[in-house]
């Protein structure tokens, strides 16, 4: 049996590639979930990551291999954890930083609209700590800023975590080409006679899609990109640094 972990901080297609690599109940896998054997949402039975751990390795024989997907761990605590182990730790991402900002920061305004708390914590903090630097490149100080901000550091810091703690990095849009080729290159059996596909996924941007007042959410992330940079360990960073960081971890020949 194979226990494989792999990390994303989301918006690149988690669910639909969880789905594939169950193939058929051939692996159990757990998507979105802190705890492995009951795979609740995260916030339901939450274990920390060493208990985590432990439950996909008690699976051992009752499936041909245990997968993670998209459990929110710190990508250093999961490497300081599984260091001396056989589990592989891979992180999941999309070739473009961007786009996936983008898919953030729309689950972020649906987040916001529906009331959740700690996104009106999330605005009324960015508006406070850095509505000068949003003025000073430009743009006014409101949701759409606030929260195009967020969805920024949020994608990019975790991203840059898995660059430097992950053994390798896979991108959406090559699993999605190719999954029985991402099946092969995470160390799962290749002699299942099942077709693979990575179907469609829920679109963060479709549920907020008829807001007009988003019409500039791409001009808005466009500015930041271009002013933005993001504070990682000792170093500071730009979209594109990120961007070629990640092609360099990742190779899918």
């Amino acid at each position: 049996m194979t226990v494989i972990v792999i990390e994303s901080i989301g918006f690149s297609a988690t669910h639909p590639i969880s789905d594939m690599l169950r193939m058929n109940g051939e692996n159990y896998v757990s998507h979105g979930s802190k705890n492995f054997i009951k795979d609740t949402w995260m916030g339901i039975d939450d274990l920390p990551f060493e208990k985590f751990h432990k439950q996909m390795l008690t699976q051992n024989g009752k499936y041909e291999n245990c997968i993670s997907v998209h459990s929110n761990y710190a990508p250093e605590e999961i490497a300081k954890l599984i260091d001396g182990t056989d589990t592989q730790f891979f992180g999941l991402m999309r070739k473009s930083q961007l786009k996936q900002i983008m898919s953030c920061f729309y689950w972020a305004v649906n987040e916001f609209l529906n009331g959740r708390e700690d996104f009106t914590l999330i605005l009324s903090t960015i508006q406070n700590k850095q509505g000068n630097s949003l003025k000073q490149i430009g743009l006014p100080v409101n949701m759409n800023t606030c929260l195009m901000l967020y969805a920024f550091n949020y994608v990019a810091k975790f991203n840059l975590s898995l660059i430097k703690f992950a053994h390798k990095i896979f991108f959406m849009e090559d699993i999605i080409a190719n999954p029985a080729r991402f099946r092969e290159l995470i160390g799962i059996s290749t002699d299942s006679k099942i077709d693979l596909k990575v179907g469609m996924g829920p679109s963060h941007a479709n549920k907020v899609k008829e807001y007009t007042f988003l019409y500039n959410a791409e001009e808005i992330l466009e500015k930041i990109s271009i002013h933005g940079r993001v504070n990682f360990g000792d170093g500071s960073y730009t979209i594109q640094d990120i961007q070629q960081l990640s092609l360099n971890k990742s190779n899918f020949d």
